[in-house]
């Protein structure tokens, strides 16, 4: 997407369910570079709900964004993170804490 208020700006989502989802969307469609990132052995539960290829839901609050799944078990998973959150401008999380 082109323009937008925030454009230029790249953000990193650790995001799932609706609540991050949508703030993400909402970043997205102010001309945000979002970049979703997602567990690979646990990816977000919202792809299990509708279609087999296309859940509707998990399209519809993660349009715009790009997409990343990483295996943070692997050694080399850590670090990719840390590069990415150097590229970006802002981090969001709406995982619970531990």
């Amino acid at each position: 997407m082109n323009g937008g208020a925030l454009e230029g700006i790249r953000v990193l989502a650790f995001t799932q369910g609706l609540a991050g989802p949508w703030a993400g969307l909402l970043l997205a469609s102010h001309g945000a570079e979002v970049i979703k990132v997602e567990s690979s052995l646990a990816p977000d539960a919202f792809r299990r709900f509708g279609a087999r290829q296309a859940p509707p839901r998990f399209l519809e609050y993660n349009r715009n964004k790009l997409s990343i799944s990483v295996n943070l078990k692997h050694p080399q998973g850590p670090g990719l993170i840390k590069r990415l959150v150097k590229l970006c401008d802002v981090v969001v999380d709406n995982y619970s804490a531990p």
